[in-house]
């Protein structure tokens, strides 16, 4: 069996954070990508990765743009105006 690249291993870690936050029943249905970074570097390894939210950010529009960000995350973008992406993020449906 083929590895996991280690860009989908981190989305696969973060899609887990996101839907384990999303679980609750007190948690909107669409949280917004500030909210998510702050769930991720409440996790060490990640906070390594991402030590702003501004790298978080560009991870995330690089995923989009090779389309493999949908593969463990659930969202949705308006990239209308490509210097200002609008996430909005939500559990993924299994």
């Amino acid at each position: 069996m083929k590895a996991l690249p280690e860009n989908l291993k981190i989305q696969r870690k973060i899609g887990q954070i996101l839907d384990k936050h999303m679980a609750s029943q007190k948690t909107y249905v669409e949280i917004r990508s500030n909210e998510l970074y702050e769930l991720v570097i409440r996790s060490e390894d990640l906070f390594l990765i991402f030590p702003n939210q501004k790298i978080f950010n560009q991870f995330l529009r690089e995923s989009h743009q090779n389309n493999s960000l949908g593969t463990f995350i659930g969202y949705r973008v308006d990239d209308s105006d490509f210097r200002n992406y609008r996430w909005h993020f939500r559990r993924k449906n299994r």
